[in-house]
């Protein structure tokens, strides 16, 4: 699978979704709602943003990665970092500010 800027060999049965549903079964607690938040840039991202509550798209300088593109999801109003930030910030001010 290629990302980004690196290649990663794995299996089938690995990936980052299967990553988020292995979280949310061990450590999702009873009595408080899990809220997931997944962030990428690369189609080697998709299992992941799949498998969230919010998933986000984070552009790169020429914009939104066409293998993620056609998705009703939300994009990053920057790229890299900066573009990462200013998502995560967002969410924890929806999440508090209700």
């Amino acid at each position: 699978m290629v990302g980004d800027r690196f290649s990663h060999l794995i299996s089938q049965n690995s990936g980052k979704g299967n990553a988020v549903k292995w979280l949310l079964k061990n450590y999702k607690l009873a009595t408080e709602k899990t809220i997931t938040v997944g962030l990428g840039n690369s189609p080697n991202d998709l299992s992941l943003l799949e498998n969230v509550d919010i998933p986000i798209i984070i552009p790169g300088l020429k914009g939104v990665h066409s293998g993620l593109q056609g998705r009703n999801w939300q994009v990053a109003e920057a790229t890299g970092c900066q573009g990462w930030g200013l998502a995560v910030n967002q969410i924890i001010e929806q999440l508090v500010n209700g």
